[in-house]
């Protein structure tokens, strides 16, 4: 009786689980452009470079594994910094077991930028080896950059914005 039970109630928790998700997707209408601003702008801060090297030309840089984000990223690159598609750099780092090809074309069907502007970087870092199995990011990270000074201050700026917001 407690199997069935568990069985039960495990299969209720999922269906509300589903309609929870469902109901919170249904309150997201129409992103506006400054939907979108602030949401690429908070995606960059949380997973973006955001400070200055020496003697190195600023560049917008973004890294991550996941292919939603990046998806989101890309289109706040396009629509709302009219980033042209030429000027995105794209670099995927990957375990030495994944299989390349795949990886590059898995990452450009979710950038929607050809094969030909991957470049392909070295294993995952070392310390995540020791930490992590090596197919724990199957399509490893991604790379995105921007090397442009003008609009690597703009997004700074748009974070200055936020956090200046006197009602935060």
């Amino acid at each position: 009786a407690l199997l069935a039970f568990n069985k039960q109630r495990t299969k209720k928790i999922k269906e509300e689980n589903q309609q929870i998700q469902l109901g919170a997707t249904r309150k997201i209408s129409k992103l506006s452009k400054r939907d979108l601003l602030l949401i690429g702008t908070a995606l960059y801060w949380g997973e973006g470079t955001t400070k200055e090297k020496a003697g190195r030309y600023p560049s917008l840089a973004f890294t991550n594994s996941d292919p939603l984000m990046v998806l989101v990223f890309m289109h706040y690159l396009r629509r709302t910094l009219r980033v042209p598609d030429t000027r995105i750099k794209l670099r995927v780092n990957i375990h030495p077991n994944i299989n390349r090809g795949s990886t590059v074309r898995f990452w450009s069907k979710i950038v929607g930028l050809p094969v030909s502007q991957f470049r392909i970087g070295g294993a995952i870092s070392r310390a995540s080896k020791l930490k992590r199995p090596s197919n724990f990011l199957p399509y490893g990270t991604i790379d995105i950059r921007v090397n442009n000074r003008k609009i690597f201050y703009e997004v700074k700026g748009y974070i200055k914005g936020i956090v200046n917001q006197k009602n935060i």
